[in-house]
């Protein structure tokens, strides 16, 4: 028998970014970015990165969380969790039992004004 993970170590926040991973991609991101930074499909995105890199309050957010915030983008989730039929970019809250529930919808996250705002919305869902 396996011994069950801290439970530190179990993302209770998971955020999901509308754009797939990998090198390329990010190019490619950061290209519309600059190029057309108001039609950048990932809200998400836009509230914790600039154009190259994350935004400052977001590292300091997630240095001081941890484990507790994952981030996925969503060809990851989709391998991940093949049965989970989810709209992007959202925010998922994953229970102690292990299920996940929609905490900020893709429009949810398309008001929130700037980096700061998210993560109040975080912090509250983290206690």
């Amino acid at each position: 028998m396996s011994a069950s993970p801290p439970a530190n170590a179990i993302p209770r926040v998971l955020l999901i970014y509308h754009t797939d991973g990998g090198r390329w991609q990010a190019l490619r991101d950061a290209a519309h970015k600059m190029v057309s930074p108001t039609s950048y499909p990932c809200a998400l995105c836009t509230l914790t990165h600039g154009v190259f890199r994350a935004r400052g309050p977001w590292r300091d957010f997630q240095a001081r969380h941890g484990t507790a915030v994952a981030v996925w983008h969503r060809d990851e989730f989709v391998a991940a969790f093949p049965d989970q039929a989810i709209r992007t970019p959202c925010v998922l809250a994953r229970t102690a039992e292990g299920s996940l529930h929609e905490v900020l919808s893709p429009a949810a996250i398309a008001v929130i004004d700037d980096v700061d705002g998210l993560i109040a919305r975080l912090a509250v869902l983290l206690g």
